[in-house]
């Protein structure tokens, strides 16, 4: 049985490894960083250990057999804490949150600017999604995301990762920065996409009304808006959002 469980454990023990770096590529900031660098250690424990078993048992090395036992034995422990460790941060997560999450298929919310149009219009459904975006203003993300620091320094980075982390698309690039006056952000595969296009309209409002409502919240004397200049959904490479920043009005 260990002969033939050591080449499962190596193979087991490198999609660790690998799946450890690509968690810590794909997430810049904050503490998620920790469960996948426990990841990566777990995989090297267990790959040394396997290969090492396993060249033991094939004749091809003589060691202690005890040393490839210890560093299973303490790459499975440590694969039980990163994964103890991962379900704890995302039970954090859900308890700092205080949103109360509706799922929604993108089937069922494909239906909705279909349904809005029919109501309001095509000019009253994009205001409507728009505004819905627009809201996530009143969310509090920082909270949210365990202190991931949302600065004006750190949002180029901050932005892409949460857009992956919560499945709002593939790619999202943040072309250009300037504080308080324009931010120019690409994306691919956004999830408003219709494959069909809608007379060569863009069709990401609810995605602008976010952007628009996230660049708010990084200045306490200024609002902004967005509007969308590229839209897959009309055959363009990517969809690309420009939030403008003008001075807030007292009232």
């Amino acid at each position: 049985m260990s002969f033939l469980m050591e080449p499962i454990e190596l193979v087991a023990g490198i999609g660790v490894v690998i799946s450890g770096t690509l968690g810590i590529m794909k997430t810049k900031v904050g503490l998620w960083r920790i469960p996948f660098a426990l990841f990566i250690l777990t995989g090297v424990f267990m790959s040394f250990g396997a290969a090492l078993g396993f060249a033991q048992a094939l004749g091809a090395l003589e060691s202690d057999r005890n040393i490839a036992s210890s560093l299973l034995s303490l790459g499975r422990v440590l694969l039980i804490l990163s994964i103890a460790f991962l379900t704890y941060m995302l039970a954090l997560l859900y308890d700092r949150s205080h949103i109360n999450v509706l799922m929604l298929p993108k089937k069922a919310f494909d239906q909705i600017p279909i349904r809005l149009r029919k109501m309001y219009g095509k000019a009253g459904a994009k205001h409507v999604l728009y505004s819905l975006g627009n809201e996530s203003k009143h969310i509090r993300l920082k909270e949210a995301l365990m202190g991931w620091d949302i600065t004006q320094d750190s949002f180029p980075d901050w932005l892409p990762a949460v857009y992956t982390l919560f499945g709002w698309g593939s790619k999202l690039t943040v072309e250009s920065f300037v504080p308080g006056e324009k931010i120019l952000i690409r994306t691919h595969g956004n999830f408003e996409v219709s494959e069909n296009g809608i007379d060569g309209v863009p069709t990401c409002d609810f995605t602008r009304g976010i952007f628009a409502g996230l660049g708010k919240g990084l200045s306490s004397n200024m609002d902004s808006e967005s509007i969308e200049t590229k839209c897959e959904s009309r055959g363009d490479e990517y969809c690309q959002f420009e939030v403008n920043f003008f001075p807030r009005t007292m009232m």
